[in-house]
């Protein structure tokens, strides 16, 4: 980036591979940024991006970490999401898949007891495309917290926005065992969520029929994140961890 004098006109770039020195001259002021690559991770067959946010973002805001520590894949192909405390700051975790969205079946299967959650965190599975806001972003959301208090109920399904009536169905989550596995079940008419424990008995299931407002397939990625709500530190004041061990993508017809 450079200051310049109002008046001054830069000389054209000519296919040079570095800028000319009468740009400099002529500058009052310049200064160089590099752009942070993004980091990847390979899981479950597909590429994911890792978020990285130095200064709050959505959701919460958080602050999202891209460190390996926090974010990384174990040698059984599990994926794993951290909440952790760096320095002063509480990072956050996020992946995004790099496959376009489609019709089709989002399954993840967990491989932790998210009931037992910290009270201030949130364990989403959810689709989002950020430049579809005419269509609420696409976002079909299955979400774990208790959003602050102890007594709430814990797992949400969800097509936004969340605030029309019948677009959440909340639920209390307490299967037996560690793992579970959930499912979002996309088609033009339809969208059907539900989640099973680990034996693969039935827990939740809720259908969605609105067709004004289910999401027409198109752009963005089916994401997965652990995060603070409000950017409030974890109650007890620990890092956490959550585990996931699949997920799967098969297409249908609309």
């Amino acid at each position: 980036m450079f200051v310049v004098p109002s008046g001054y006109s830069p000389p054209l770039m000519r296919g040079d591979g570095t800028l000319p020195q009468e740009l400099y001259d002529h500058s009052i002021a310049h200064a160089v940024a590099t752009r942070r690559a993004d980091r990847t991770i390979s899981f479950a067959g597909r590429i994911w991006r890792v978020k990285y946010s130095p200064v709050p973002a959505g959701p919460g805001p958080n602050y999202f970490s891209d460190d390996p520590g926090d974010v990384w894949v174990d040698g059984n192909g599990y994926l794993h999401l951290r909440i952790v405390k760096r320095g002063d700051t509480w990072q956050s975790s996020e992946v995004i898949c790099s496959d376009t969205l489609q019709y089709g079946t989002y399954t993840l299967t967990l491989g932790s007891p998210v009931a037992s959650l910290d009270k201030n965190a949130v364990l989403g599975f959810f689709t989002w495309d950020t430049d579809a806001p005419q269509y609420k972003y696409r976002e079909l959301d299955i979400e774990f917290s208790r959003w602050g208090s102890d007594s709430a109920e814990n797992w949400q399904y969800v097509v936004q926005p969340w605030t029309v009536e019948g677009n959440l169905h909340k639920y209390d989550f307490h299967p037996a065992g560690t793992d579970s596995t959930h499912r979002i079940d996309w088609r033009a008419d339809r969208v059907q969520f539900s989640s099973a424990d680990e034996r693969g008995s039935l827990l939740q299931s809720w259908t969605y029929a609105n067709p004004a407002l289910i999401p027409p397939a198109g752009g963005g990625n089916a994401r997965i994140n652990l995060w603070l709500l409000d950017g409030r530190p974890p109650s007890d004041g620990h890092d956490m961890e959550v585990v996931v061990k699949w997920f799967g993508f098969a297409p249908t017809s609309p």
